[in-house]
């Protein structure tokens, strides 16, 4: 595993990126199974304090997150938690994709987009997958990505033009 580069990002050259839009971000890993997830799920677990919600009530996270999956059939679940002063939510919504969702108005400097950074890096070195941020519901259009196998961050602005 490659040492992450998070300050490879400037905050000057991405804050149009944060402008509050009326709509959240996305983080997402494309292309995963159920056993990304347990590997995510239990690096979650070992680094946040994560709240479980089923319905809005608080409940302790599963043993295994196969069971959020059968939850979520039956009733809304939400993850959430702090990521170094950023809230980071997950709804679940299928096996095959991870995502979560930020505000952008919690990015607000050098140090928030660090903060944010280092989160994603956590998630990619975890499912040693690619992950990307984007505008909500925009997954094809990310403008940070994060290559776990470098532990290089880029930004794809230049690919949405």
């Amino acid at each position: 595993m490659s040492q992450r580069s998070v300050g490879t990002i400037a905050w000057e050259a991405c804050k149009h990126e944060f402008q509050w839009n009326g709509s959240w971000r996305d983080i997402y890993v494309f292309r995963t199974t159920l056993d990304d997830w347990r590997v995510l799920c239990a690096e979650l677990k070992k680094t946040y304090n994560l709240e479980f919600l089923v319905d809005g009530e608080a409940r302790s996270f599963p043993e295994m997150v196969d069971e959020v999956f059968v939850l979520r059939n039956q009733a809304n679940v939400l993850m959430r938690f702090l990521a170094e002063g950023i809230i980071i939510a997950c709804h679940f919504f299928s096996t095959e994709e991870i995502e979560f969702d930020i505000d952008p108005r919690e990015i607000i400097s050098q140090a928030a987009l660090d903060a944010l950074l280092n989160f994603m890096g956590l998630v990619g070195d975890a499912v040693r997958k690619k992950v990307v941020l984007t505008p909500e519901n925009g997954a094809e259009l990310p403008f940070i990505a994060y290559e776990p196998q470098t532990g290089l961050f880029e930004q794809v602005d230049s690919v949405r033009k």
